[in-house]
C-alpha cells in the first residue's frame, strides 16, 4: 500500500515501516549486488549467468506490474529479423504472448517487448 507525499513516493514493508521509494531502489540495488557477488563462486560461466538472470528477475518481479512478463530469449519482428540473445526482457502480456517458450526463455513479438512509434 503506498501514497504519495510531495514527489517521493511512500509504502509500508512487510514488516508496517514506512519506506521511501529511495528507500525501496537502495535495498533492491543490495540485494542484486549480494547475488551478484553470490554468483562469483559458480565457476561455468553459463551457469553463472543463468543464475544472475534468474536472480535479477526474482528481485525485480515484485517491482513490476503483473500484466509484464519478466524472461530471456529473442524479439522477432514482422518480417522476421530477430535480435541477439537478451538477458532481460520485459513484455506486455496483454499485448501478445511469446511465439515459442521453455523455462525462463522466449520468442517474443516486437509489439510486446519496445515501445512503437505511432
Amino acid at each position: 500500500m503506498g501514497v504519495e507525499a510531495g514527489a517521493v513516493s511512500v509504502g509500508v514493508d512487510s514488516l508496517g515501516r514506512v519506506t521511501t521509494l529511495e528507500d525501496g531502489m537502495r535495498k533492491l540495488s543490495l540485494d542484486l549486488r549480494s547475488a551478484f557477488i553470490g554468483s562469483q563462486s559458480v565457476g561455468h560461466n553459463l551457469s553463472k549467468g543463468e543464475f544472475r538472470e534468474e536472480e535479477l528477475r526474482r528481485l525485480l518481479r515484485p517491482h513490476i506490474p503483473g500484466r509484464f512478463e519478466l524472461s530471456s530469449g529473442e524479439v522477432v519482428n514482422a518480417t522476421g529479423e530477430r535480435s541477439a540473445q537478451q538477458d532481460l526482457i520485459i513484455s506486455d502480456s496483454h499485448t501478445s504472448s511469446p511465439f515459442l517458450t521453455s523455462g525462463a526463455f522466449g520468442v517474443h513479438p516486437v509489439e510486446a517487448s519496445s515501445r512503437r512509434s505511432r
